[in-house]
């Protein structure tokens, strides 16, 4: 596993002193390693199973049934991506995080984590998942995807999670990500409002979406394919930062927007971003 070593000590530390609690949650944003640090948990605990549960209420009170009578190999229970967790479920899992069974082990994950209950979250010792370095990435990139244009790659993809999806989209070439930016940022001013929505069909914003871009990895896109064109050569064009910096702003925005919430409605998002888009190169003559 690469990169939160931080958190990868405090775990260490905790199962060598036999003290490693009986209910957590992990934190973080998508692709940033959650389901990697819950096998390294598994692995540093040792003689345990790792059982996925579902996150409905009928699993959740089927969990809590067989978690008291368990015997043998301890079970680690894991309720991944539980944001999605109905408020029935969460009350049902309030009797595991109170009395926590003693033969078996309870972690969620979270991507934000007001989306759990507060006497969840204050039952529990919390785990929250660290950004990664460039070096980290190059490594992990290097390791599993030597091919790779770790460059173009790495100017917009911030986790571990994010390469894999991306590579996996563009089927190990990631110019076709680029090139697809590109034609999205020239045609957004210059067809009509009406095509200009149609323009951004290949984002995803379903979950069912598996065969499309991630809509924070294509706003990561556009502001790095924006940059790439504002400098060359490590200068800055100043007019050319005049035409494109409003745009690197109020995407930054809608970024920092979707990592607080990440519940939001991302079609009526990305539908305010084109309507600022278009509105922004009007003003700076971009169309």
């Amino acid at each position: 596993m690469i990169g939160q070593n931080h958190i990868k000590r405090c775990i260490d530390i905790q199962v060598a002193n036999d003290d490693f609690p009986r209910f957590s949650i992990i934190a973080g944003e998508k692709g940033s390693g959650k389901k990697e640090l819950v096998k390294y948990i598994a692995q540093k605990l040792g003689n345990v199973q790792i059982y996925p549960a579902d996150i409905k209420v009928e699993s959740v009170r089927k969990v809590i049934s067989d978690a008291y009578t368990i015997s043998g190999i301890p079970v680690l229970y894991v309720f991944y991506d539980a944001d999605r967790m109905s408020v029935s479920a969460k009350n049902a899992l309030l009797k595991l995080t109170e009395e926590p069974p003693n033969n078996a082990y309870i972690i969620m994950t979270l991507t934000d984590l007001d989306s759990t209950l507060d006497t969840i979250r204050s039952r529990a010792s919390i785990y929250m998942m660290t950004p990664y370095t460039y070096s980290e990435l190059m490594q992990y990139t290097v390791e599993n995807y030597p091919q790779a244009d770790l460059k173009m790659l790495l100017s917009v993809c911030t986790n571990p999670g994010e390469i894999n999806e991306l590579i996996g989209l563009c089927k190990g070439n990631v110019q076709e990500f680029f090139d697809y930016v590109n034609l999205v940022l020239d045609n957004l001013a210059s067809v009509s409002i009406a095509n200009a929505f149609k323009s951004v069909g290949r984002i995803a914003l379903k979950d069912t979406d598996t065969d499309k871009f991630d809509l924070k990895i294509f706003w990561q896109g556009i502001i790095s394919v924006i940059m790439l064109r504002i400098t060359t050569d490590s200068k800055v064009d100043l007019d050319e930062l005049h035409k494109w910096g409003g745009v690197v702003e109020f995407t930054q925005e809608c970024l920092s927007t979707l990592a607080k919430v990440p519940a939001i409605n991302k079609a009526t998002m990305l539908d305010v971003w084109i309507i600022k888009f278009r509105a922004e190169a009007e003003a700076r003559g971009i169309i």
